[in-house]
């Protein structure tokens, strides 16, 4: 009798594919084989799961480490620093200053918030890797490691490598530049390299005085048709320069002497790719910085356009320098204009050449002076009117800010972009005291930038100015 029941149990169970594991397995690979059930199955996960549409950029290739020939480690901090040079050359290596000086530079950006370098053990430990190595091709170079994907948010280790012989002098701002670079790409591997390069040239001006180890303001000043970041190679344009530049306009002008504001950006911009290959590509920095000053009823153009009339003042040339300490020691960091006198009005003028980039400018100075020497002391109430024509398919802005005798801001008017519309008019008021009047013509773009493409919204404008006596 007790056999039956067992046998009528192995009967009951053996449909529900419970009698035997191995008979469980190959039920359960049958079901799975049948004909459309895994499509079926697919295709009702994709109808459910989110998708990313939007843009994508590559990882950052993973590098192979140089093989280091002594390592010199903090003893307080997660750093470590690794002499890669021949032993005829490592005197010229002192890896103890470039330790101190990583020291440094972790020590102050960690203070104001900044997240350290994701931490890895491909050095050896856990601590962020600085190679010197007699054999680099840059002064600072900075390599991804592998992914984070224990993090939440897209993230990789990375390591920096500089140049062993570099001058002591020049050896802090780099290794501040490297070590910034690399806390950056590991917080955000997605964002675009000049956006990068130019914040840790930033941040390493705002700790050595020193915008970083190869970032030269002074060339983006000589060239203001350019963009303020842009594709790196772009042009000719390693594109990180004129956003330092940005950046020390905007912490100045703002008085954010710690770095909030765009440490905060920093966070904004991060994301998480949670299918597919490669990396989101938004939001970026620009888009960003669009999405805050949105919130706080500003507009994206208005604040370039002004960044483009304030970096007037920062060169020698002939006017007051009211934010020199920017360009400290840099001569001719002045941006180029074309002189107009009064006797050559009315005037039109060629179209810019070369045509202007997104976010760049050019300038125009008109000098009202009856005597080179000295103001017109007879002058009776006139108006500048000044106009621009542009090439279609951007905004274009107008600017136009009346200066004294010894070139100081007594006024400025700005002509409200049109969207659509490459025309722009300017009637500047003139008092007594002016001499001058700088006109800004800036390709206010028809997007917002995009520093991982190459943008096409290069275009040319031409001024026309006249004076009208009363």
């Amino acid at each position: 009798m007790r056999r039956w029941r067992i046998v009528a149990l192995v009967l009951i169970l053996w449909p529900l594919g419970l009698s035997w594991p191995g008979y469980a397995r190959n039920a359960a690979h049958a079901q799975s084989t049948m004909p459309g059930v895994d499509e079926f199955a697919s295709a009702l996960v994709q109808l459910t799961t989110r998708v990313w549409k939007g843009q994508r950029v590559s990882w950052p290739d993973a590098a192979e480490r140089p093989s280091a020939a002594m390592v010199r480690r903090s003893l307080w901090r997660p750093l470590a620093v690794h002499v890669v040079p021949s032993l005829e050359e490592r005197e010229k290596c002192d890896s103890v200053a470039a330790l101190h000086a990583l020291e440094t530079a972790y020590d102050l950006l960690t203070k104001e918030g900044w997240s350290a370098p994701v931490w890895d053990t491909l050095g050896g430990a856990a601590d962020f890797d600085l190679y010197l190595s007699a054999a680099a091709s840059e002064d600072v170079a900075v390599f991804a490691d592998r992914a984070a994907h224990y993090s939440f948010l897209d993230e990789t280790s990375a390591f920096a490598v500089i140049r062993a012989d570099l001058d002591p002098e020049r050896l802090l701002p780099c290794v501040v530049d490297a070590y910034a670079q690399a806390m950056l790409l590991g917080q955000d591997p997605a964002e675009a390299v000049s956006w990068r390069r130019a914040t840790a040239a930033w941040l390493a001006w705002r700790i050595t005085g020193q915008f970083g180890c190869t970032s030269d303001v002074a060339v983006q000043q000589q060239q203001p048709w350019r963009a303020w970041t842009s594709h790196q190679g772009y042009s000719g344009n390693e594109g990180h320069g004129g956003g330092a530049l940005m950046l020390a306009l905007a912490s100045s002008q703002y008085r954010d002497e710690h770095g909030i504001f765009f440490r905060e950006l920093w966070q904004l911009a991060r994301q998480r790719t949670w299918e597919g290959s490669g990396l989101r590509g938004a939001p970026d920095l620009w888009m960003a910085l669009h999405r805050v000053l949105e919130w706080s009823e500003q507009r994206l153009t208005d604040v370039v356009a002004d960044f483009a009339v304030d970096r007037f003042f920062l060169g020698s040339h002939g006017f007051p320098l009211r934010r020199a300490s920017l360009l400290a020691g840099k001569e001719s960091a002045h941006v180029p204009f074309v002189t107009v006198a009064r006797s050559a009005l009315p005037v039109h003028l060629p179209p810019v050449d070369p045509p202007l980039e997104p976010y760049g400018s050019s300038y125009v100075v008109v000098d009202l002076r009856k005597n080179v020497d000295e103001p017109d002391p007879t002058a009776k109430e006139r108006r500048l009117r000044i106009w621009l024509r542009g090439e279609y398919g951007v905004e274009w802005g107008l600017s136009a800010v009346r200066l004294d005798s010894d070139g100081r801001e007594l006024g400025r008017l700005d002509a409200p972009p049109r969207k659509g519309v490459p025309r722009s008019f300017l009637p500047v008021e003139l008092s007594e005291p002016t001499s001058f009047v700088l006109v800004v013509a800036t390709n206010l773009s028809s997007r917002i930038p995009d520093a991982d493409e190459i943008d096409e919204n290069v275009r040319a404008a031409r001024l026309i100015v006249d004076l009208e006596s009363d």
